[in-house]
């Protein structure tokens, strides 16, 4: 995934809506974003989590309790990103997306207004893919093909939670590396086609197994015994 512009307002210290152009910042393939502690640099990590996955890690229990905007209560918290998937091959050609969610202040928790996600044909079309919140975090993760929990371990990988990556269990490690390389065809399913085949032919075996005890004993001692007993 390649983040072309994010666009935040109303989320933690944002008040007014501000527009992030990765393309420009990423120009000469590599930039940083740096300020002060409490300027909102972790707050455009929140914003691109919260357009993507609906929730923002550094929340506890990511309940969205104190995501928009306190000091007005006419603020709402609004946050787009548009994304890029693709590698441009012929088979694999480049899509571009726009997810949008937008949410109120209730009791000092934000409460959806609306979610949407789209995909941008060329000439401006606009082709929606998804408006209910848990379609479209459903389809961001098959478009993305990370969940939310990989995509903050591997991608965002928010303050403190390196340690976590790094104590993730092996089988968890396995399965998360699989969904970010796209390893699954080599990974689970391989295994669960290997499976399927092993229990088929064990299966025919046994199969074989009755057909050949039904048919008796034929070794050539008693075909020969037979043959002669016959004559």
């Amino acid at each position: 995934m390649k983040p072309l512009s994010l666009t935040v307002g109303g989320l933690h210290s944002y008040r007014e809506p501000v527009v992030v152009d990765f393309q420009e910042l990423g120009r000469f393939g590599l930039f940083g974003i740096f300020g002060p502690i409490g300027s909102g640099k972790s707050t455009l990590l929140d914003a691109m989590t919260l357009a993507l996955y609906g929730l923002v890690d550094r929340v506890v229990g990511r309940s969205r309790r104190g995501l928009v905007y306190a000091g007005d209560p006419t603020v709402r918290c609004e946050v787009r990103l548009r994304f890029e998937l693709g590698t441009g091959r012929p088979s694999d050609p480049r899509r571009v997306y726009e997810v949008h969610r937008s949410y109120r202040d209730e009791g000092g928790i934000a409460q959806r207004i609306a979610s949407r996600l789209v995909e941008l044909a060329p000439g401006g079309r606009a082709l929606t893919l998804a408006e209910k919140e848990t379609d479209v975090n459903a389809t961001i993760e098959e478009l993305v093909g990370l969940s939310s929990d990989d995509f903050l371990r591997a991608v965002v990988l928010p303050q403190g939670r390196f340690v976590q990556l790094l104590q993730l269990k092996g089988v968890e490690r396995r399965q998360m590396l699989q969904r970010i390389f796209r390893l699954q065809a080599y990974g689970e399913d391989l295994r669960a086609r290997v499976r399927e085949r092993q229990t088929t032919g064990r299966g025919r075996q046994a199969e074989v197994r009755g057909e050949l005890a039904g048919l008796g004993d034929a070794s050539p001692a008693t075909v020969a015994a037979a043959v002669r007993g016959a004559t």
